[in-house]
């Protein structure tokens, strides 16, 4: 038999792979379909090209490399309840924040494949490897303590297996002595071009930004479900109202 705890993480588990392999996000899906099939038919025509992917490639290699381990840690309080932070980061919530543009998020979804041999493992448009586990902690009172969600994320010269870029970050929270969460974003691994490196930095700011404004405000793991999916589809317009 199984005790309530390995139950809960199961679940979370199939879940998770759900949301990785049907990849529909039926409530973006069904609004943005049209603007992405639309967009995707464009850059196919117009970036992804031989000749585009060629300068690109040659561009990128061109380009000072860098190497390094834990090359960003960021991190918030809040005393949300812990499923519920676990819940968000284990469904397609945390993508909407992760996209940042929702016409964004659903191409990119749009061209995911799930490797069948791989454990936990999809490819998008057969130029990016993406790969994740999930750890959970329990404390003595039975509550998850820690968890983290482990993502690497192998970028790949469209069509071919010559490697990019390579990078590793985990995301989750550690329960503190008084109840309250640690709610952290880590970058654990990277090698590739400077320039992505910058750029990386930069994304994983505005993802600490929006995920502490999201998970703080009135409206996380409430009732309004509607309104938490159009928050984490736009936080700045979120944070702006909120301000006048």
């Amino acid at each position: 038999p199984q005790s309530p705890g390995e139950e809960r993480r199961r679940h979370r588990r199939s879940a998770t792979a759900a949301c990785c392999h049907s990849c529909p996000m039926a409530s973006v899906l069904g609004r943005l379909g049209s603007v992405a099939r639309m967009g995707g038919s464009l850059l196919g025509k117009v970036v992804f090209t031989r000749s585009a992917a060629a300068f690109g490639a040659g561009a990128l290699t061109a380009m000072p490399m860098m190497s390094g381990e834990d090359f960003f840690y960021y991190s918030f309080i809040t005393d949300k309840d812990p499923d519920a932070i676990i819940d968000f980061y284990s469904t397609e919530d945390f993508l909407q924040i992760l996209g940042i543009f929702p016409f964004a998020l659903h191409f990119v979804l749009a061209g995911v494949v799930w490797d069948l041999e791989k454990e936990n493992t999809n490819t998008v448009y057969q130029s990016m490897e993406i790969s994740f586990t999930l750890e959970e902690e329990e404390d003595d009172d039975g509550v998850v303590g820690f968890f983290q969600k482990r993502e690497r994320f192998k970028n790949f010269i469209p069509l071919t297996s010559f490697l990019l870029w390579d990078q590793v970050q985990c995301y989750g929270y550690k329960r503190r002595e008084d109840e309250t969460v640690e709610v952290f974003h880590r970058g654990e691994y990277f090698h590739g071009p400077m320039p992505i490196r910058l750029l990386i930095g930069l994304h994983a700011r505005y993802v600490i930004w929006a995920t502490e404004r999201h998970i703080n405000s009135r409206l996380f793991a409430g009732e309004d479900m509607e309104g938490q999916h159009d928050q984490r589809g736009n936080i700045p317009a979120y944070v702006f109202n909120d301000f006048v």
